[in-house]
Formats: structure tokens, C-alpha cells, sequence
């Protein structure tokens, strides 16, 4: 199992030109903690001097979160997402639900609750309060 710095140097300096050679690193990789999937995130977020390979690249990366969804990821990757070039805005944002925790957002008060309750009760006392 690939694991460690030997994992993330192999994630950089890797060309994969073949689908076989994908699927034989994401098989041999361990599930990446979050501190490498970070520094992943940091390697595709740079500059990529070959667009195939940032493209495989990318496909890795998205590959490997399956393997460790952290939802501590969710605000990395929002935050990567501003800057971000096309290809990296579309994996993060297809990865987004995979490392979001609604209910912890929820509990923040950030989220309005599924059910509408709490608004229709909120609209009504906005009514209320104003004659309606």
C-alpha cells in the first residue's frame, strides 16, 4: 500500500496515460488522510504543465475522497473554489456533497430547517406584524 510522502510524491510526478495505471495507484493507495488530501488540493489547485495529465489528475483526486469523505474538507474546498480553474471548479464542486455535513451546517443555524416550518411560521409573524 502506498501511503505518506511516498503517496503524495507519486500523486505529483505521476503521467498516467493509461486508465489501467489509475486504477492500479488508486488500489495501491491507502485512504488518504486529511492532512494529504489537503496537500493534494494544493497540487491540483497549481499550475499543470500537461492538460491530460491534469485532467487524470483530477480524476485521482476525486477518486481518492471516496475513500476518506472527511467533512472537515467542505471548507477547503469552498473556499478553493473561488480561484479555481474550470476543470478544478467542476470536481470540487461534484465533490462538495460528498464531504458536506447538513446537519452539522443545520445545527450552526446556517441551514433553514427541510421541513418550511420555521419559515412559514417566521412569514406569519412578519404578516402579523405588519396588518397582513
Amino acid at each position: 500500500m502506498i501511503a505518506g510522502k511516498d503517496f503524495l510524491n507519486q500523486f505529483k510526478a505521476a503521467s498516467w496515460r493509461a486508465p489501467d495505471e489509475v486504477e492500479a495507484f488508486i488500489a495501491a493507495a491507502e485512504a488518504p488522510q486529511t492532512a494529504e488530501l489537503l496537500k493534494m488540493l494544493d497540487i491540483v489547485s497549481g499550475k499543470a504543465p500537461d492538460a491530460a495529465v491534469h485532467r487524470t489528475r483530477l480524476t485521482v483526486f476525486a477518486r481518492l475522497i471516496d475513500k476518506n469523505p472527511d467533512k472537515t474538507l467542505f471548507a477547503p474546498f469552498v473556499k478553493a473554489l473561488k480561484s479555481a480553474e474550470p476543470s478544478l471548479r467542476t470536481t470540487l464542486a461534484a465533490l462538495l456533497p460528498k464531504v458536506n455535513s447538513a446537519n452539522r451546517a443545520r445545527r450552526s443555524g446556517r441551514v433553514p430547517p427541510r421541513d418550511g416550518h420555521g419559515i412559514a411560521r417566521d412569514s406569519g409573524a412578519g404578516a402579523a406584524a405588519t396588518g397582513r
